[in-house]
This record gives structure tokens, C-alpha cells and sequence, in this order.
């Protein structure tokens, strides 16, 4: 009885032990199967089933879409805006340009010997490009007038030793032509080449004359001429302008202010520099000799085959940064040079003087020559402007700054020297609104992207931008795209396009970008950013006109981003 029951225990145990085995093995079957599966779809990824597969455990794809708000508020932005006075350690608006002016008096004391360094003094040099990191824009002039009602040596924007040079020239050339007249027996040209010889010989006497007549001009044949002009000054005052214009006709001079370019371009023709403001002829370099009527004038201004000797220099030595003109000319043309306008808000100097030359041609009133159209100079090099010289500035204040607006977008304005005389919360209003609306103006309008995804993953952006500035962006830059960790750390990166130059005014472009995540991202919640770099530094550089995103060392922030866990056998 005993042995029965141990002999069925004994059996029902080992009816349990097999029944175990079979169990166990079939789970491990089961296991290896289902391995097999999943590596036999692994390999072949294209399968429906694999397809099926990820489309259950990967993150709820969602793609949101941003709409962005434009902003009208000034943006300080590189290239563009309000210029500074460099002379002064301030400026009325924050901004990235100063502009100084050189005389050649300045510069070149001593016959070939260019020392830039008391220009630069007087320019604030150091403070505006090296620690306020502004450009430098640079007017280089023969002929700056000064207030006062007489004039002598210092008041000269020549060298005294290129002056003393064309006085020997131009004795040399009008003793020359005495002879000639009295070989030839011509009284006339006798008396007219003896007369010209004394006053060369005697330029002192010449110049107390002038000063103790207030006379309008004076000449000093071969040399150049002296001139006086009456002015209202800011509050009404009349006070005199006095100024020497040198004979711009002297294959001396010409040879000379040939050399002298050369130099200033081996010092300023650099990144540094924003542009070179084609000046050297005419009163401030403004290319004009207003003050000086009358042909028998030496220093009336050149006729086109001379003033051009004096262009080419700036073509022939300037190859990195941009130069602007006053006027247009073939020289002009031919290199792609800005213009700038120095009456800008008074309508009739910007459209039938400005916008009229640069758009169909025009004859200079002057020297009656002939300067070729340049009506589409701006979609190469900036358009830029001094507003108008008035006792009180007048096209900046309310009754005229609607039509000084207009202005600004039909000559497609990119700078603007700061109002430097007088100053009211009128006008400082008024700039700002002219400011306001110069230049580039960039503006991405929408945003779409996928903003849950694994590590590994593509970010897939499209975003929508235009440019409703009055000017173009004259460089390639990029416009960049960044996800950032929470502690603002770039964790990828992907260009959105090449070129922000491609973005035209008043035309919207839609740009597809791919952000491939790395696999060994974390998870977690991440921000997408976009931005406009330099592409030298690679940073980001340009304000985005937007007012509904916040905005951090001149990126843009577009959405969040949120990474999860990839399954195991992903």
C-alpha cells in the first residue's frame, strides 16, 4: 500500500517535470521566433509590417505652424541706418556706421610721407571700429570750406608742400606762354601771361586783397582760386564760408591725388570699412564748385576728362569695400558705385536733380557734359543721404516728414547721416521714423515643423521670410536654423538658404530645411531658432523685424521641440 502510493507520487512528479520542459521550451521557441521576426524586418525596413510597426511606437508626429508679427521699430542693424558723426564720442541713435572726413592736408604733411594717425585722433578712430565695433565711412576732400570771413595757409585742404609745387608749375607754364606771346608779338598775351606771373610770385598780396575787398573769388592763375560765400546759420545768423579750390586741371595734382588714394586704400580698403565717399573734387568733395562762376576760373571744376582721371583712381584701388558717389558717372556705372544724395527731404533736389540724373542721364550745368543713367544702382550698392541744409531742418519735422518717408523709399535709401546741427523731440521723432523704415527690413512671416520626434530624426522646417525694407541686403549671408538645448547649447544646425542677398524687396520666399537630430540626443523639451549670420565670425548679426517671438542675440525663437525615447529594437 505503502509502495503504490510513493510509486504515484514519484509519477506525478515526473509528469510535472515534462510538462515544464515542454512549457519552457516553447517559450523559448516563441522567443526565437519572435526575434527572428523582428530581425527579419529589421533588415528589411521597407516591409509593411515594419511599417506598421514604427507607425505604433514612434511619437505622435505633430507639425504646428507659427505665424510671426511684423515690428515698425528701429532696428540697429550692420550695413545700414543712421551714420554718426565720427568726431564726436556719441551718437543721436544706436547704430553701426560713423563717417569722418579726411583733407589731404591732413594726411600727407610732409611729400610722401601718409600718417594717418592724428586724422584718426581727431576721428575718434579707435573708440568707433575697435571698441564700439561700428564701420568707418571715409570722405577724402582738396577743398573743405571753413566759417570765417577771411582765409590764409592753414585754412587750405591741400598739403603747403603741393601748393608750393603748383605755384613752380604754373610758373613754369606761364612763363612759357610769355615767351611765346612775345615771339609772336601779341600784346594782349603779354600783358595777360605778366599779370597772371605776378600774382603767382605775389599770392600773399593776392590773398590780403581778398580778404580786405570781401571779395567773391580770387584767382591765382595755374595754382587755384580763392572764394567767399555769405550763409544763414542755425538761428539766422549770416557768417562766411571761406574756402581755396586747387587747379583740379594739373597733371600735377592728378599724379598726386593718384598716389594719395592708393594710400588711403592700403589703410581703409578692409572689412572695417563701410564704404568710401567718392569726394576729392568740389567743395566738400561734394562734386560742384558752386562758388566759383565764371570759366577763367582755375579752380572751377573739370570737365568730364579730367573729373574722370580723378574716378578712376577709386575704381583702380578700392576692391573690398563698397564707394559711393554724389553723382552718377560712367566710372560710377562701370563698377557698381552707390550713390548718395546731399539734399535729401527738399522733393525737388531728390526727384528732378537726384532721382531724375541716376534714372535717365543727365548734362552737369556746369562743364556741359554728359553722365550716363544708373537707374538700377541700388540693387548693387546702397543708396545714401545727408538730409537737406536748412536753418532748422525742416524736412524732419511733422508738416514735411511724410513726403521725406516717400523719399526714402523711391531712391530705396539704405543710410543717413544724423541731423548734426540742431536737435528738437520733433525732430529726433521724425528721424526715428525715417530710420524706422530704411534700409533691409527682414521679416520671417510663417513657420511650420514636426516638434515631437526621436533622436536621429530629421526636423523638417518650412518658414516663409521677405525683406520689406527700401533697400536690399548687399552681402551672402545665410539664414540659419539651431536647436538648442535648455541650457542654449546648439545641438544641430542646418542652413535654410545660402544668401539672405536673394531676398528681394517686397518678395516672399519659402524655404525647406532638414535638421538631422543626433542619435545620442536626449530627451527632453528643446527650442528651434533661426537667424541671419555672418559668415566670417559665424554668428548671428541681423535683427529679425519681428515683435511676437522672443528674440536673443539676434536669433529669433520659432517653437519648442520635444524629443522622446526611440523603442529598443528601433
Amino acid at each position: 500500500m505503502t509502495t503504490s502510493l510513493e510509486e504515484s507520487k514519484k509519477m506525478t512528479l515526473v509528469r510535472d517535470q515534462n510538462k515544464s520542459f515542454y512549457t519552457n521550451r516553447s517559450k523559448l521557441w516563441l522567443i526565437f521566433i519572435i526575434a527572428l521576426l523582428i530581425l527579419v524586418i529589421r533588415v528589411s525596413p521597407n516591409t509593411i509590417l515594419w511599417q506598421n510597426l514604427q507607425s505604433m511606437l514612434a511619437p505622435q508626429k505633430v507639425n504646428i505652424t507659427v505665424v510671426f508679427e511684423e515690428s515698425d521699430q528701429y532696428l540697429p542693424n550692420p550695413f545700414m541706418g543712421p551714420v554718426a558723426f565720427a568726431r564726436k564720442q556719441e551718437r543721436l541713435f544706436e547704430g553701426t556706421i560713423v563717417a569722418a572726413t579726411y583733407t589731404w592736408a591732413d594726411i600727407e604733411k610732409t611729400k610722401g610721407m601718409y600718417d594717418f594717425v592724428k586724422a584718426e585722433e581727431n576721428s575718434n578712430y579707435n573708440y568707433w571700429i575697435n571698441e564700439q565695433d561700428n564701420q568707418y565711412m571715409l570722405l577724402f576732400v582738396m577743398d573743405q570750406p571753413v566759417v570765417a570771413e577771411e582765409i590764409d595757409y592753414s585754412h587750405f585742404s591741400i598739403p603747403m608742400w603741393l601748393y608750393q609745387e603748383l605755384k613752380q608749375q604754373a610758373e613754369l607754364d606761364y612763363t612759357e606762354k610769355l615767351d611765346t606771346a612775345i615771339e609772336k608779338n601779341d600784346e594782349e598775351a603779354i600783358i595777360k601771361n605778366q599779370d597772371a606771373l605776378y600774382k603767382i610770385s605775389n599770392d600773399e598780396e593776392v590773398i590780403s586783397n581778398f580778404n580786405l575787398s570781401m571779395a567773391s573769388t580770387a584767382d591765382i592763375p595755374g595754382v587755384g582760386t580763392l572764394y567767399r560765400w555769405s550763409m544763414q546759420a542755425p538761428g539766422g545768423e549770416e557768417k562766411y564760408q571761406v574756402g581755396f579750390s586747387p587747379n583740379y586741371a594739373s597733371p600735377l595734382l592728378i599724379d598726386y591725388h593718384d598716389k594719395a588714394i592708393q594710400a588711403i586704400a592700403n589703410r581703409y580698403d578692409h572689412e572695417k570699412t563701410y564704404a568710401i565717399i567718392m569726394g576729392s573734387l568740389g567743395h566738400w568733395g561734394e562734386m560742384h564748385t558752386t562758388y566759383i562762376r565764371g570759366e577763367e576760373f582755375t579752380g572751377r571744376y573739370p570737365v568730364v576728362a579730367i573729373s574722370s582721371q580723378y574716378e578712376q583712381a577709386y575704381a583702380k584701388y578700392f576692391k573690398n569695400t563698397i564707394v559711393s558717389s554724389r553723382a552718377p558717372r560712367e566710372i560710377a556705372r562701370d563698377n557698381n558705385f552707390g550713390l548718395h544724395n546731399h539734399s535729401f527731404g527738399d522733393p525737388r533736389h531728390t526727384y528732378d536733380w537726384f532721382k531724375d540724373w541716376y534714372t535717365e542721364g543727365y548734362q552737369d550745368h556746369f562743364t556741359k557734359d554728359h553722365h550716363p543713367a544708373m537707374p538700377d544702382f541700388w540693387e548693387n550698392a546702397p543708396s545714401g543721404a545727408e538730409v537737406a541744409y536748412t536753418d532748422n531742418f525742416r524736412y524732419l519735422t511733422d508738416d514735411y516728414i511724410e513726403g521725406t518717408l516717400g523719399q526714402a523709399r523711391d531712391t530705396h535709401l539704405t543710410w543717413v547721416l544724423e541731423h548734426w546741427y540742431t536737435s528738437s523731440p520733433e525732430i529726433n521723432k521724425n528721424m526715428e521714423k525715417l530710420i524706422s523704415i530704411i534700409g533691409y527690413r527682414f521679416v520671417i512671416t510663417e513657420a511650420n515643423f514636426n516638434n515631437k520626434l526621436f533622436a536621429g530624426d530629421s526636423l523638417n522646417l518650412t518658414s516663409t521670410w521677405i525683406n520689406n525694407g527700401t533697400a536690399p541686403f548687399y552681402y551672402d549671408w545665410p539664414i540659419v536654423a539651431q536647436l538648442h538645448n535648455s541650457e542654449g547649447t546648439v545641438v544641430a544646425e542646418a542652413v535654410v538658404s545660402s544668401s539672405v542677398r536673394k531676398l528681394f524687396l517686397g518678395f516672399s520666399e519659402t524655404y525647406h530645411t532638414e535638421l538631422e537630430l543626433p542619435v545620442t540626443l536626449s530627451t527632453g523639451q528643446y527650442q528651434l531658432w533661426v537667424g541671419i549670420f555672418d559668415p566670417g565670425a559665424w554668428q548671428p548679426a541681423v535683427q529679425l523685424a519681428v515683435k511676437n517671438r522672443p528674440q536673443k542675440d539676434h536669433m529669433t525663437f520659432v517653437g519648442d521641440v520635444e524629443i522622446t525615447s526611440r523603442p529598443f529594437f528601433r
